[in-house]
């Protein structure tokens, strides 16, 4: 499953106001679709390092074909250099990142 995957998955998974009667609700539907989630979590889980802590997407939808990402000096998470307030030129330097979440947690 590829981030266009995804997207088509949640774009096409709006609910009409007619239809929320027909959404199962009882503990063990609800128990079933959270296994499937949890699968598919599993599935994909040796792509993690890939994806993005800022925008959570493996791939830009930009021109670009190279995809640059910076790493947390703190937690190793990576973030898109496009999704970072930073310019190239801060970024391609000797230069300390500190994502949003460690900057938080100090």
């Amino acid at each position: 499953m590829d981030n266009s995957d995804l997207l088509e998955i949640l774009q096409n998974s709006t609910l009409q106001v007619d239809q929320f009667d027909q959404v199962e609700t009882s503990p063990a539907s609800i128990r079933v679709e959270r296994l499937e989630i949890a699968g598919l979590l599993m599935e994909n889980q040796g792509n993690i390092d890939e994806y993005c802590i800022i925008c959570s997407m493996m791939d830009l939808q930009s021109a670009n074909t190279t995809i640059n990402m910076v790493q947390c000096d703190h937690c190793n998470r990576r973030a898109h250099t496009e999704c970072t307030p930073y310019s190239a030129e801060e970024l391609s330097h000797d230069f300390s990142f500190m994502c949003k979440k460690c900057k938080v947690n100090g």
